[in-house]
């Protein structure tokens, strides 16, 4: 993780309200726990299989809260699209292009929630750090979280510069979607060893500009 670790780790640290979108098996929750034990964790994952086991996990901790949806630009329900087989197991909302080593061969349908409906309901105030990792999900967890985002101080998400999911957003319009009212602190793309070059996918770090 290297100087990845040296730029989130003091954020996490300080965070008293953290939000983990996507949380799949709980890897990231558990770091942050883990960093900033007294903070309030909000987990989304909107697979059933993961959500019983975040349940099971988490269910000791009264600071963190499981939620079983998927964040969308809508609040109802979609097909969720899963990888039966494989090593990492990808799931997402949109269908995978020829570019995707993933072939999604099962959908079930999930509950989905706007970001902005789940933020006022619970009334949180303020979000220190925002991690996410929504598979080409970020435009609608985007434009149906607006109030939520201008709230939050750190926004951390996952970008591509090719299209690997049917639709999804790329970097360029994700950092237009945020401009209003985040700069960029730092981006994080995946190095391949073997050809020694960085690829077009990785992570990007948001700053609220009046937060």
């Amino acid at each position: 993780m290297g100087y990845k670790r040296e730029i989130l780790y003091p954020l996490i640290k300080k965070s008293r309200v953290i939000v983990d979108i996507g949380a799949n098996n709980g890897k990231e929750a558990k770091r942050f726990l883990k960093l900033s034990p007294k903070a309030e964790i909000h987990i989304f994952e909107p697979n059933p299989k993961w959500v019983k086991y975040l349940n099971e996990k988490f269910e000791k901790k009264s600071n963190c809260h499981v939620y079983n949806y998927a964040i969308s630009d809508e609040d109802g329900s979609a097909n969720f699209n899963l990888e039966e087989s494989g090593k990492n197991k990808s799931a997402s909302l949109r269908k995978t292009t020829k570019l995707h080593s993933a072939v999604f061969k099962k959908s079930i349908k999930v509950p989905t929630r706007r970001l902005d409906t789940w933020y006022k309901d619970y009334k949180l105030g303020i979000i220190d750090f925002m991690w996410t990792d929504v598979e080409g999900a970020e435009r609608g967890l985007i434009t149906g979280g607006i109030e939520a985002l201008k709230n939050t101080r750190y926004f951390y998400t996952e970008y591509t510069e090719k299209e690997y999911l049917k639709g999804q957003a790329l970097l360029p319009e994700i950092m237009e979607l945020v401009s209003p009212h985040f700069d960029m602190v730092e981006k994080f793309p995946w190095f391949n060893r073997e050809k020694n070059k960085s690829w077009h996918f990785g992570s990007i770090l948001f700053k609220n500009k009046n937060l």
